[in-house]
């Protein structure tokens, strides 16, 4: 989903289970917002109608900024489906993966497959191509589960390969989010 600020792009996030979204808090902090919209279903220029434009709690459930995240509230009943999230999912250099977003918040973008580059314990180096718009977008295996965010540039003091951008893997904020699911 394509978040919003004013009418204005600031990010993706993903629909994890029932209203809760799911995204990086860089983009809240950054522009401090104080208010924004998760607008769904933003497939084309002539699907940019508010039908399907929620308020979101800027309050946060939680967030982090050593992991940046952020999990938000969605205001009102949110029709689409929670996406498929296997905490447990080992991430390796050299895997598949792909990404979908709203890069320079244009309609939702599905991209070719891309490839892990580097995994630690709290990131991945993937060679994905974003641009302004993708942070906090998902990030998906070949089985279409959830297995990271997009988080946009590496860390300082981190060594990393031209060409890649930085994701956080969802088991390492696991412990943090789950317990908001009930």
């Amino acid at each position: 989903m394509n978040l919003l600020l004013d009418g204005n792009a600031i990010g993706t996030g993903i629909l994890i289970h029932n209203n809760l979204l799911l995204t990086c808090n860089h983009i809240f902090t950054k522009t401090q917002v104080k208010q924004a919209w998760a607008r769904f279903d933003y497939k084309s220029e002539s699907n940019n109608s508010k039908i399907n434009l929620f308020e979101l709690d800027i309050n946060f459930i939680t967030q982090s900024r050593q992991y940046d995240y952020a999990l938000l509230q969605i205001k009102g009943k949110v029709q689409p489906k929670a996406i498929s999230i296997n905490e447990n999912t080992i991430l390796d250099s050299g895997q598949e993966i792909r990404i979908i977003h709203h890069p320079r918040g244009n309609p939702v973008f599905i991209s070719n497959l891309g490839q892990i580059m580097q995994v630690g314990e709290d990131y991945i180096d993937h060679n994905l191509k974003t641009d302004d718009g993708s942070s906090g977008a998902p990030i998906l295996n070949n089985q279409w589960e959830l297995v990271a965010i997009h988080q946009g540039n590496v860390g300082i003091g981190r060594n990393f390969e031209p060409g890649t951008t930085g994701a956080i893997p969802i088991r390492s904020i696991w412990s943090q989010i789950s317990p908001h699911f009930s």
